[in-house]
């Protein structure tokens, strides 16, 4: 089994990679929704880019 975090994007690429960091290190995966709570938000495969490339510097 595994465990996803729901990361609501934000538009402060710095606040934004700080949580991705946290996330990463104690979950197995995350989650980004379209647009949270119905509030416009950046594009979800933005932030998944992001993830990756903090992923693949964590695993070097």
């Amino acid at each position: 089994m595994k465990i996803l975090a729901e990361i609501h994007p934000k538009k402060k690429l710095e606040k934004l990679s700080l949580q991705l960091e946290d996330l990463l290190s104690s979950f197995d995966g995350i989650d980004i929704p379209d647009s949270p709570m119905g509030f416009p938000s950046p594009l979800p495969i933005s932030v998944a880019i992001l993830a990756r490339r903090i992923s693949e510097q964590r695993k070097l």
